[in-house]
């Protein structure tokens, strides 16, 4: 057998703790980041309020989140141009989406017909 030459408590773990840290900050960031994503669509679709309703109380409970966690200047900043990008998102959509009006209408001439 070959000899062996460690002794317990020995080896430099400097570098396993530094990746460890750099996965669990990851895992913190990336799950807020998710939480937010989702929190707006359940709020417009599931609760049926409007986007800018929506991406406010995603936005302050983002912002609450962060400072639970206490995460650094760069999740807020990521945070706030994220919603502006969705609002800017939604604002195109607006402006060169279609309206509901012309389904509406129809709708109502057909029941006149009958």
């Amino acid at each position: 057998m070959a000899d062996s030459t460690y002794e317990r408590g020995e080896m430099e773990i400097d570098s396993h703790e530094d990746t460890f840290g750099g996965f669990m900050r990851i895992s913190q960031y990336g799950g807020a980041a998710i939480v937010v994503t989702v929190l707006v669509p359940i709020l417009m679709f599931g609760v049926n309020l409007g986007w800018p309703a929506a991406t406010l109380i995603a936005l302050v409970l983002g912002v609450i989140m962060g400072l639970i966690m206490k995460f650094t200047g760069r999740y807020y900043a990521v945070l706030v141009l994220s919603a502006v990008f969705f609002a800017f998102i939604m604002v195109l959509v607006g402006l060169f989406g279609g309206n509901d009006d012309d389904y509406q209408s129809d709708a109502v001439g057909v029941e006149a017909e009958l």
